[in-house]
Protein backbone atom coordinates (compact mmCIF):
# COMPACT_ATOMS: atom_id res chain seq x y z
CA UNK A 1 0.00 0.00 0.00
CA UNK A 2 2.83 2.36 0.83
CA UNK A 3 4.41 1.59 -2.52
CA UNK A 4 1.16 2.47 -4.34
CA UNK A 5 0.83 5.79 -2.53
CA UNK A 6 4.47 6.59 -3.28
CA UNK A 7 3.84 5.85 -6.97
CA UNK A 8 0.72 8.01 -6.95
CA UNK A 9 2.62 10.92 -5.40
CA UNK A 10 5.37 10.60 -8.02
CA UNK A 11 2.78 10.49 -10.80
CA UNK A 12 1.10 13.64 -9.50
CA UNK A 13 4.45 15.41 -9.28
CA UNK A 14 5.34 14.29 -12.81
CA UNK A 15 2.02 15.60 -14.18
CA UNK A 16 2.46 18.90 -12.30
CA UNK A 17 5.96 19.38 -13.67
CA UNK A 18 4.71 18.54 -17.15
CA UNK A 19 2.02 21.21 -16.86
CA UNK A 20 4.59 23.70 -15.61
CA UNK A 21 6.68 22.97 -18.70
CA UNK A 22 3.68 23.64 -20.93
CA UNK A 23 2.98 26.94 -19.19
CA UNK A 24 6.61 28.01 -19.48
CA UNK A 25 6.51 27.43 -23.24
CA UNK A 26 3.56 29.78 -23.81
CA UNK A 27 4.70 33.33 -24.59
CA UNK A 28 1.41 35.18 -25.08
CA UNK A 29 -1.67 36.38 -23.19
CA UNK A 30 -4.15 35.86 -26.02
CA UNK A 31 -4.42 35.60 -29.79
CA UNK A 32 -6.69 37.30 -32.31
CA UNK A 33 -6.67 37.07 -36.08
CA UNK A 34 -3.72 34.62 -36.02
CA UNK A 35 -1.56 37.18 -34.16
CA UNK A 36 -0.34 36.64 -30.61
CA UNK A 37 -0.34 39.44 -28.03
CA UNK A 38 0.87 40.36 -24.55
CA UNK A 39 -1.13 43.07 -22.80
CA UNK A 40 -0.57 45.82 -20.27
CA UNK A 41 -3.78 46.37 -18.32
CA UNK A 42 -2.63 49.67 -16.79
CA UNK A 43 -2.05 51.38 -20.10
CA UNK A 44 -4.52 49.28 -22.12
CA UNK A 45 -1.79 48.57 -24.67
CA UNK A 46 -0.78 45.36 -26.40
CA UNK A 47 2.40 44.22 -28.10
CA UNK A 48 2.77 41.55 -30.73
CA UNK A 49 4.66 38.50 -29.51
CA UNK A 50 5.35 34.90 -30.52
CA UNK A 51 3.21 31.83 -29.82
CA UNK A 52 5.88 30.08 -27.76
CA UNK A 53 9.52 30.23 -26.79
CA UNK A 54 10.41 28.14 -29.83
CA UNK A 55 9.69 31.21 -32.06
CA UNK A 56 8.87 30.72 -35.79
CA UNK A 57 5.20 31.57 -35.14
CA UNK A 58 4.24 33.34 -38.38
CA UNK A 59 4.38 32.92 -42.14
CA UNK A 60 3.22 34.78 -45.24
CA UNK A 61 2.02 38.40 -44.95
CA UNK A 62 1.05 39.63 -41.47
CA UNK A 63 -1.08 42.77 -41.02
CA UNK A 64 -0.87 44.27 -37.52
CA UNK A 65 -3.99 46.26 -36.55
CA UNK A 66 -4.05 49.61 -34.76
CA UNK A 67 -6.16 48.14 -31.96
CA UNK A 68 -7.24 44.70 -30.78
CA UNK A 69 -10.13 43.58 -28.58
CA UNK A 70 -10.09 40.81 -25.97
CA UNK A 71 -12.74 39.96 -23.34
CA UNK A 72 -14.62 43.16 -24.08
CA UNK A 73 -11.58 45.45 -23.71
CA UNK A 74 -9.87 47.31 -26.53
CA UNK A 75 -6.09 47.65 -26.50
CA UNK A 76 -3.86 49.92 -28.58
CA UNK A 77 -1.21 47.83 -30.37
CA UNK A 78 1.83 49.93 -29.51
CA UNK A 79 4.80 47.64 -30.13
CA UNK A 80 6.25 44.59 -31.79
CA UNK A 81 7.77 42.82 -28.81
CA UNK A 82 11.17 41.21 -28.37
CA UNK A 83 11.59 38.07 -30.51
CA UNK A 84 8.04 38.40 -31.90
CA UNK A 85 8.88 37.30 -35.46
CA UNK A 86 12.25 35.74 -34.71
CA UNK A 87 13.30 32.81 -36.92
CA UNK A 88 10.11 33.03 -39.02
CA UNK A 89 11.66 31.64 -42.19
CA UNK A 90 8.28 31.69 -44.00
CA UNK A 91 7.47 35.33 -43.20
CA UNK A 92 7.31 37.38 -46.41
CA UNK A 93 5.99 40.73 -45.18
CA UNK A 94 4.59 42.75 -42.27
CA UNK A 95 2.31 45.79 -42.31
CA UNK A 96 2.55 47.80 -39.10
CA UNK A 97 -0.52 49.33 -37.48
CA UNK A 98 -0.66 53.09 -37.08
CA UNK A 99 0.03 52.88 -33.31
CA UNK A 100 3.19 50.77 -33.41
CA UNK A 101 5.96 52.95 -31.93
CA UNK A 102 8.61 50.37 -31.00
CA UNK A 103 10.10 47.34 -32.70
CA UNK A 104 11.74 45.22 -30.03
CA UNK A 105 15.02 43.39 -29.68
CA UNK A 106 15.56 40.59 -32.19
CA UNK A 107 11.97 41.14 -33.37
CA UNK A 108 12.78 39.99 -36.92
CA UNK A 109 16.08 38.19 -36.33
CA UNK A 110 16.79 35.56 -39.00
CA UNK A 111 13.64 36.17 -41.07
CA UNK A 112 15.24 34.72 -44.17
CA UNK A 113 12.32 35.25 -46.59
CA UNK A 114 11.69 38.91 -45.73
CA UNK A 115 12.65 41.10 -48.71
CA UNK A 116 11.23 44.58 -48.03
CA UNK A 117 10.28 46.52 -44.92
CA UNK A 118 8.24 49.71 -44.61
CA UNK A 119 8.74 51.42 -41.23
CA UNK A 120 5.59 53.47 -40.58
CA UNK A 121 5.40 57.06 -39.35
CA UNK A 122 4.63 56.28 -35.70
CA UNK A 123 7.74 54.15 -35.14
CA UNK A 124 10.36 55.97 -33.06
CA UNK A 125 12.50 53.08 -31.83
CA UNK A 126 14.23 50.12 -33.48
CA UNK A 127 15.82 48.08 -30.71
CA UNK A 128 19.06 46.09 -30.83
CA UNK A 129 19.23 43.37 -33.52
CA UNK A 130 15.67 44.23 -34.65
CA UNK A 131 16.27 43.11 -38.25
CA UNK A 132 19.66 41.42 -37.90
CA UNK A 133 20.61 38.65 -40.29
CA UNK A 134 17.63 39.02 -42.62
CA UNK A 135 19.66 37.79 -45.56
CA UNK A 136 17.08 38.50 -48.30
CA UNK A 137 16.08 41.98 -47.06
CA UNK A 138 17.10 44.41 -49.80
CA UNK A 139 14.95 47.54 -49.26
CA UNK A 140 13.98 49.40 -46.08
CA UNK A 141 11.84 52.54 -46.21
CA UNK A 142 11.63 54.84 -43.19
CA UNK A 143 8.57 57.08 -43.01
CA UNK A 144 9.09 58.40 -39.50
CA UNK A 145 7.74 61.85 -38.65
CA UNK A 146 9.65 61.97 -35.34
CA UNK A 147 13.36 61.33 -34.69
CA UNK A 148 14.12 57.62 -34.81
CA UNK A 149 16.45 55.70 -32.50
CA UNK A 150 18.22 52.89 -34.35
CA UNK A 151 19.70 50.38 -31.91
CA UNK A 152 22.95 48.44 -31.90
CA UNK A 153 23.26 45.90 -34.72
CA UNK A 154 19.72 46.75 -35.88
CA UNK A 155 20.48 45.64 -39.45
CA UNK A 156 23.61 43.57 -38.80
CA UNK A 157 24.51 41.18 -41.65
CA UNK A 158 21.57 42.08 -43.88
CA UNK A 159 23.80 41.11 -46.77
CA UNK A 160 21.27 41.92 -49.53
CA UNK A 161 20.39 45.36 -48.17
CA UNK A 162 21.15 47.90 -50.89
CA UNK A 163 18.57 50.63 -50.38
CA UNK A 164 17.67 52.33 -47.10
CA UNK A 165 15.41 55.31 -47.71
CA UNK A 166 14.08 57.91 -45.32
CA UNK A 167 10.63 59.15 -46.45
CA UNK A 168 10.89 60.25 -50.10
CA UNK A 169 14.68 60.63 -49.98
CA UNK A 170 17.03 58.04 -51.42
CA UNK A 171 19.22 55.87 -49.22
CA UNK A 172 19.69 57.26 -45.68
CA UNK A 173 18.28 60.74 -45.13
CA UNK A 174 15.52 61.90 -42.82
CA UNK A 175 12.38 63.95 -42.97
CA UNK A 176 11.82 63.28 -39.29
CA UNK A 177 15.51 62.52 -38.92
CA UNK A 178 17.30 60.07 -36.70
CA UNK A 179 18.33 60.85 -33.13
CA UNK A 180 20.80 57.99 -32.81
CA UNK A 181 22.53 55.28 -34.81
CA UNK A 182 23.78 52.46 -32.60
CA UNK A 183 27.07 50.57 -32.77
CA UNK A 184 27.24 48.23 -35.78
CA UNK A 185 23.77 49.42 -36.87
CA UNK A 186 24.47 48.53 -40.52
CA UNK A 187 27.64 46.46 -40.04
CA UNK A 188 28.41 43.81 -42.66
CA UNK A 189 25.66 44.98 -45.01
CA UNK A 190 27.89 44.07 -47.92
CA UNK A 191 25.46 45.18 -50.66
CA UNK A 192 25.01 48.72 -49.29
CA UNK A 193 26.76 51.03 -51.76
CA UNK A 194 25.95 54.58 -50.63
CA UNK A 195 25.06 56.36 -47.41
CA UNK A 196 23.08 59.55 -46.85
CA UNK A 197 23.22 60.94 -43.35
CA UNK A 198 20.23 62.85 -41.95
CA UNK A 199 20.53 66.46 -40.84
CA UNK A 200 20.84 65.96 -37.09
CA UNK A 201 22.18 62.95 -35.18
CA UNK A 202 22.47 63.24 -31.42
CA UNK A 203 24.38 60.00 -30.93
CA UNK A 204 26.59 57.96 -33.23
CA UNK A 205 27.79 54.54 -32.15
CA UNK A 206 31.09 53.05 -33.26
CA UNK A 207 31.71 50.94 -36.39
CA UNK A 208 28.21 51.71 -37.70
CA UNK A 209 29.14 50.66 -41.23
CA UNK A 210 31.91 48.22 -40.37
CA UNK A 211 32.34 45.61 -43.08
CA UNK A 212 30.16 47.45 -45.61
CA UNK A 213 32.68 46.70 -48.35
CA UNK A 214 30.55 47.99 -51.24
CA UNK A 215 30.14 51.58 -50.00
CA UNK A 216 31.63 53.97 -52.55
CA UNK A 217 30.32 57.35 -51.39
CA UNK A 218 29.06 59.19 -48.31
CA UNK A 219 26.35 61.83 -48.66
CA UNK A 220 25.73 64.59 -46.10
CA UNK A 221 23.34 67.52 -46.00
CA UNK A 222 24.31 70.89 -47.46
CA UNK A 223 24.50 72.29 -43.91
CA UNK A 224 26.89 69.54 -42.82
CA UNK A 225 29.07 70.09 -45.88
CA UNK A 226 29.70 73.69 -44.81
CA UNK A 227 31.57 72.39 -41.76
CA UNK A 228 34.29 70.80 -43.90
CA UNK A 229 36.58 71.95 -46.70
CA UNK A 230 38.57 70.32 -49.47
CA UNK A 231 42.01 69.58 -48.06
CA UNK A 232 40.73 68.66 -44.61
CA UNK A 233 42.15 65.47 -43.16
CA UNK A 234 39.90 62.91 -41.54
CA UNK A 235 40.72 60.97 -38.38
CA UNK A 236 40.67 57.19 -38.72
CA UNK A 237 39.53 55.59 -35.47
CA UNK A 238 39.77 51.88 -36.32
CA UNK A 239 43.27 51.60 -37.88
CA UNK A 240 46.29 50.90 -35.67
CA UNK A 241 48.89 49.15 -37.82
CA UNK A 242 50.72 52.09 -39.38
CA UNK A 243 50.35 55.60 -40.71
CA UNK A 244 47.32 56.38 -42.85
CA UNK A 245 46.37 59.71 -44.40
CA UNK A 246 42.76 60.37 -45.46
CA UNK A 247 42.18 63.68 -47.25
CA UNK A 248 38.89 65.19 -48.39
CA UNK A 249 39.49 65.82 -52.09
CA UNK A 250 36.06 66.84 -53.40
CA UNK A 251 32.63 68.06 -52.27
CA UNK A 252 30.05 67.61 -55.03
CA UNK A 253 26.29 68.11 -55.34
CA UNK A 254 24.38 64.85 -54.95
CA UNK A 255 22.83 64.14 -58.39
CA UNK A 256 19.69 62.73 -56.75
CA UNK A 257 19.17 65.80 -54.54
CA UNK A 258 21.56 68.59 -55.61
CA UNK A 259 19.81 71.34 -53.66
CA UNK A 260 20.10 69.72 -50.24
CA UNK A 261 22.81 67.03 -50.28
CA UNK A 262 26.54 66.78 -51.01
CA UNK A 263 28.84 63.89 -51.86
CA UNK A 264 32.18 63.73 -50.03
CA UNK A 265 35.11 62.07 -51.79
CA UNK A 266 38.29 61.06 -49.97
CA UNK A 267 41.78 60.00 -51.01
CA UNK A 268 43.36 57.35 -48.79
CA UNK A 269 47.16 57.10 -48.68
CA UNK A 270 49.00 54.40 -46.79
CA UNK A 271 49.04 50.68 -46.15
CA UNK A 272 45.39 49.78 -46.73
CA UNK A 273 43.78 46.94 -48.65
CA UNK A 274 40.89 47.04 -51.12
CA UNK A 275 37.61 46.37 -49.34
CA UNK A 276 38.98 47.29 -45.93
CA UNK A 277 36.49 49.20 -43.75
CA UNK A 278 37.66 52.50 -42.26
CA UNK A 279 35.78 54.58 -39.71
CA UNK A 280 36.29 58.30 -40.37
CA UNK A 281 35.49 61.47 -38.49
CA UNK A 282 35.83 64.92 -40.02
CA UNK A 283 34.57 68.41 -39.45
CA UNK A 284 34.74 68.34 -35.66
CA UNK A 285 36.16 71.80 -35.37
CA UNK A 286 36.14 73.40 -31.96
CA UNK A 287 37.13 76.79 -30.59
CA UNK A 288 40.88 77.30 -30.81
CA UNK A 289 42.69 77.48 -27.46
CA UNK A 290 46.25 78.58 -26.74
CA UNK A 291 48.43 75.80 -25.38
CA UNK A 292 49.40 76.46 -21.77
CA UNK A 293 52.86 75.08 -20.93
CA UNK A 294 54.02 75.05 -17.31
CA UNK A 295 57.46 76.53 -16.56
CA UNK A 296 58.66 73.12 -15.36
CA UNK A 297 58.27 71.72 -18.91
CA UNK A 298 60.49 74.35 -20.57
CA UNK A 299 64.05 73.29 -21.44
CA UNK A 300 66.96 75.39 -22.65
CA UNK A 301 70.16 74.73 -24.54
CA UNK A 302 72.55 76.68 -26.77
CA UNK A 303 69.85 76.99 -29.46
CA UNK A 304 67.30 78.54 -27.13
CA UNK A 305 64.28 77.38 -25.15
CA UNK A 306 62.16 74.37 -26.16
CA UNK A 307 59.69 71.78 -24.85
CA UNK A 308 59.61 68.02 -25.42
CA UNK A 309 56.59 66.66 -27.30
CA UNK A 310 55.48 63.00 -27.38
CA UNK A 311 52.54 62.50 -29.77
CA UNK A 312 50.28 59.63 -28.74
CA UNK A 313 47.95 57.30 -30.62
CA UNK A 314 45.51 54.78 -29.14
CA UNK A 315 45.95 51.14 -30.21
CA UNK A 316 44.07 47.95 -29.21
CA UNK A 317 46.87 47.04 -26.78
CA UNK A 318 47.91 50.37 -25.27
CA UNK A 319 48.66 54.00 -26.08
CA UNK A 320 51.62 54.42 -28.44
CA UNK A 321 53.95 57.39 -27.88
CA UNK A 322 56.39 58.80 -30.43
CA UNK A 323 59.24 60.97 -29.28
CA UNK A 324 59.88 64.02 -31.51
Amino acid sequence: MKHIKQWQREAVVAVFLSLMGCVAAVAHDFSAGSIYYNINEKTLTAEVTCASNTYNSYSGQVVIPATVTNSGKTYKVSAVGDNAFRDCDGLTGVVFGSNVARIGKRAFLNCSALTTMNITAAVTQLDDYAFAQCGALHTVTMNNDAPLQVGNCAFLRCTSLSNVSWASCANLEGRGGVSSLGTNAFAECTSLTSIKLPGEIEHLGTTIFNGCTSITSITVTAEQSRQVHVGDHATVSNYWWGDLDVELTAIKPDPSNPGQSRLLEFTVTGDVSEGQSLELSIGERQTRYDLVVPNSAIREDSNGTFILVAPSKATPLATRYTAT
